[in-house]
């Protein structure tokens, strides 16, 4: 059973060594050097900041085990409908089981007043792109080397 928690200070840790293991697995699949993650990706200082700054940080779990997480952020106007969702990351181990996309849905339920969501991913990561397509997100527009997806609820 997939589910959702409110990410609490001491899960980042944990949290910070499956990103790193999330991040690193992308050079199997294209990406140009095993250092490509995102932005703080590997640092417990940014995501202890996250842990304060973002509208949504979820723990994922299966079956009880910490698999993983996801970043929201609402864009400016809070009353607008638009969220971003930062970033969502699972456990290698867990990669290809349908965990992510039953974890995305569960996030997007946490905002019911949303009705467009954004994202952004690397163009040479073909798995990123296949999963948010299957996830029912369209792309908008490629840029700068990045995918820009949006779904609208």
């Amino acid at each position: 059973m997939i589910s959702l928690k409110k990410t609490v200070d001491s899960e980042i840790d944990s949290l910070v060594g499956i990103s790193k293991r999330a991040f690193y697995s992308d050079f199997n699949i294209g990406a140009p050097s095993e250092d490509v993650g995102p932005p703080g990706y590997y640092s417990p200082q940014w995501h202890h900041k996250m842990l304060q700054g973002a509208d949504g940080f979820f723990s994922i779990y299966n079956n009880e085990k910490l698999a993983g997480a996801a970043l929201v952020f609402c864009e400016k106007n809070r009353f607008n409908g638009v969220y971003n969702l930062g970033r969502i990351w699972i456990d290698p181990v867990y990669h290809r089981q349908g965990i992510g996309l039953t974890a995305l849905e569960l996030v997007i339920e946490q905002f019911p007043e949303a009705i467009l969501w954004k994202l952004d991913t690397p163009a040479w990561n073909k798995r990123t792109r296949s999963f948010y397509l299957k996830a029912g997100f369209t792309i908008s527009k490629e840029q700068g080397g990045f995918l820009f997806f949006e779904k609208e609820i």
